[in-house]
This record gives C-alpha cells, structure tokens and sequence, in this order.
C-alpha cells in the first residue's frame, strides 16, 4: 500500500542553521506511518493496549536539506509478512527535484500481555 503524508517544516524543527535536525526524520516517518494507518482504519479496529508494534530497525539516507516552513511530502510504502511490517519512505519538497531524504523501518507485532512476537493481524497483512 503507498500513502502520502502532507506536512510543513516547523521552527522548533530546526537547528541553528534553520536546517531540520536528523532526528526529525524519524518523527516524519512515525507521523505518516500512523497517518496511513489511521487511513485504512486499522487504529479504530484493533486496540493498541492488545497488541503493539516495536520497531525492530530503521534507517535514513539523507540526500538534501530540508528548511523551516518547507511543505513536504512523506510517501509511504508498506509491505508485511507473516511476521513484519516494512515501511519504505521518501520525503519531497518543491524545493528539490528529487527526494530529499530515504529511509526505512521495520516492526513486528507483539501481545501487550505476554510480550512476545504474534503473527500480524490479518487486516494488517490486507493493507499490502
């Protein structure tokens, strides 16, 4: 399933140079994966204190500069397994011709009692 994440570049966002912080690329792709969940509807059908998703891996390529109050575009790329969801992102901006920025993050679903890995919710597995 690909989805796209609109957002702009908030100031707090920034660091001295007025360039987004690389750490906030990461909150850029948790805000979109949770957009293009809440999309699909999957937040409203299962609840979150049953069933949670930790990351297992993530990564960034980071390619351009991205500035306060640049609109940017996160799009979003899901696959799954049995076991994982993979999330492949790039984020555009008007200001460049290509992607400013690539990255990737891996989870899997685990049951909030036990703490244990659980197969992936069929509704999940659907989404790809």
């Amino acid at each position: 399933m690909i989805f796209s994440y609109l957002r702009r570049i908030k100031f707090y966002e920034t660091d001295a140079m007025g360039i987004v912080h690389h750490a906030n690329y990461l909150h850029f792709f948790e805000d979109a994966r949770v957009e293009l969940l809440r999309a699909s509807g999957f937040l409203q059908q299962k609840s979150l204190d049953q069933i949670n998703y930790p990351l297992l891996e993530s990564q960034v390529s980071y390619k351009k500069p991205l500035y306060f109050d640049d609109e940017i575009e996160v799009v979003v790329d899901l696959t799954s397994d049995l076991l994982r969801m993979s999330f492949r992102y790039e984020i555009r901006t008007k200001r460049y011709p290509v992607p400013a920025a690539f990255g990737s993050t891996v989870h899997i679903a685990m049951d909030m009692e036990t703490r244990k890995p659980i197969r992936l919710p069929d509704v999940l597995k659907n989404l790809t």
